[in-house]
């Protein structure tokens, strides 16, 4: 239950850290502590009240990079128009927490 108690208050924290009038049309999760922790993003789905888009390629970090070299190479014209290349896939909230 302590690990449980660890998960609940990283995405406690997450949540504080936006601003009491945010407004979101969707939730983006990378990173391995979303991707491959179903705990992780249960506790996300029901604190934002939202499913979570994860990025389909598995290498994110490397990607982000790519992309970002491609925005300063010139090879695309704005960050906007080079993340619409990736791809995700939803993650569905439900399930019980132990």
């Amino acid at each position: 239950d302590i690990a449980l108690a660890v998960c609940k208050g990283m995405v406690d924290e997450l949540f504080d850290m936006l601003p009491g009038d945010a407004v979101f049309s969707q939730i983006i999760g990378s990173g391995n502590g979303i991707v491959k922790n179903p705990t992780v993003r249960r506790l996300l789905n029901s604190k934002f009240r939202q499913n979570i888009l994860i990025p389909v390629c598995t290498e994110q970090a490397s990607y982000g990079a790519a992309i970002t070299a491609g925005v300063a190479g010139g090879y695309f014209e704005s960050v906007e128009q080079a993340e619409k290349l990736i791809k995700y896939k939803e993650i569905q909230g439900g399930g019980k927490l132990l």
